[in-house]
């Protein structure tokens, strides 16, 4: 069974945009990078939806787009968004593409959705991986249908769940054509009194179908489809590896959140603890995760008004003396069929620390680096037409379980920003300025200047 997804992309936009007429929300922007270096410093390029280019030392970048939101209380009745967004950079070559184009349908609790949309900034952005290491706005929006549940559905006093089931194509060049990409996953709520939140869910991605040059095709059939997103073991025309194991690439994360909210601030605690194999899901590669603590102050206009810790730990991977072999070296976010590795683009979909992504011949070919320690804290606040933010990042990294570093590589990359909002000025004006220092990436210092105008 293969999932036409580019002509349901079509169908679904043109009937969603001619059935309604809202007016959407037209933005445009233009932006500068220099550098020191022969690339963008980390976070000038990182978790920016794909749109740059790393590997030159300046970029000139423009945007033109548009979008519809849902409307405030419309789940009585149906409601839509539909939105693109093109964009042009330009270094020794031109690029142009279109980053998002989508559309999706809401009635009471249910959502439908159809295109490559980014995802909604979380943490206000002063996360490493925008609150999710599976997902993180690194890589371009991936092209997909999907159906989830829009707010929570209560089954018994203060438990409720909600739900999301995604069919995406990653329609990049890359080592598996055609590669398809499943996504799942289950939240439990529970609301305590006296502003206590708690959620625990399940999030699951596999890989699944494609044709490799050498190893060749991964069946597409119903029955085959089952057994991708079941977990279950390929059939008798899978190949040799999905029939001893798991069909597919499958890379997953339990995710648990606490939350505490007061009158003009919240504190949340996060754990994100990923896997791809069984011996993850038993918690064996223990204590890799990522943990989060977020102190929010937002509710008040404060020159400091937020603080984001977050701490990784993926150096485990299983490879523990009483872990059996064949279950030891996760080797996150890489595979033996699927060889570009969880990319999009030539960037990691999930958290940009891992990193670098190989590339040949414009084409992925994994990651280099997926054992890590890592720290990071970003910092803000704004009063009125003025807002700042500041990231600063520090890891340890030892390469990858069949490719281990001679000796770990420390890597320390900082970010400054301050936004003008549109107020006495015309525009948003935002400057960065961001530096890398270490071994793992080249030694660099840029700047990035901004302008962007909603209307």
């Amino acid at each position: 069974m293969t999932f036409r997804v580019s002509w349901l992309l079509i169908l679904f936009l043109h009937i969603s945009t001619s059935i309604f007429a809202q007016k959407p929300e037209f933005n445009i922007s233009t932006t500068g990078i220099a550098s020191t270096g022969s690339s963008q410093p980390f976070w000038l390029v990182s978790n920016q939806n794909g749109k740059y280019n790393q590997s030159h030392l300046g970029y000139f970048l423009m945007e033109a787009g548009f979008h519809k939101n849902w409307e405030a209380g419309t789940t009585k009745k149906p409601d839509f968004i539909y939105g693109a967004n093109l964009v042009y950079g330009y270094a020794k070559e031109s690029d142009i593409h279109l980053n998002e184009v989508y559309a999706g349908l809401r009635y009471s609790w249910l959502d439908i959705f159809a295109g490559a949309k980014a995802e909604p900034i979380r943490f206000n952005g002063f996360s490493s991986t925008n609150g999710d290491i599976l997902l993180s706005g690194n890589a371009r929006p991936i092209p997909k249908i999907g159906i989830s549940t829009n707010r929570k559905i209560y089954f018994i006093k203060h438990f409720a769940i909600t739900v999301k089931y995604e069919e995406g194509l990653l329609n990049d060049d890359r080592y598996v054509e055609n590669t398809h990409l499943h996504h799942k996953n289950l939240f439990l709520h529970y609301d305590f009194p006296r502003e206590w939140y708690l959620s625990f869910g399940l999030d699951h991605y596999v890989m699944w179908g494609g044709s490799h040059p050498e190893k060749g095709k991964n069946p597409t059939s119903f029955s085959d489809y089952i057994r991708y997103i079941s977990g279950l073991a390929g059939g008798e025309n899978a190949l040799r590896m999905d029939q001893d194991n798991a069909a597919g690439n499958h890379i997953g994360a339990y995710l648990l959140t606490i939350k505490k909210k007061w009158k003009n601030c919240s504190l949340t605690f996060n754990w994100n603890h990923l896997f791809e194999d069984t011996s993850g899901r038993e918690l064996t590669n223990f204590p890799d995760a990522l943990y989060r603590l977020d102190f929010d102050f937002s509710q008040k206009d404060k020159w400091f008004s937020h603080l984001l810790y977050e701490f990784y730990h993926t150096k485990d991977q299983s490879d523990k003396p009483t872990t059996y072999n064949f279950r030891k070296n996760d080797n996150y976010f890489n595979h033996g069929f699927y060889e570009s590795g969880y990319t999009f683009h030539q960037r990691t979909i999930g958290s940009p620390f891992f990193s670098p992504v190989l590339t040949e011949n414009g084409i992925s070919t994994g990651i280099t680096n997926n054992r890590f320690i890592a720290h990071h804290i970003g910092i803000g606040g704004g009063k009125k037409n003025l807002s700042w933010k500041g990231l600063f990042s520090w890891s340890h990294n030892y390469g990858t379980p069949s490719n281990k570093f001679e000796a770990p590589i420390d890597q320390c990359s900082l970010l400054g920003e301050c936004t003008f909002h549109e107020g006495k000025l015309p525009f948003d004006f935002i400057i960065k300025i961001a530096a890398d220092f270490g071994k793992l990436l080249e030694e660099n210092v840029g700047a990035q200047l901004l302008l962007s105008k909603r209307f």
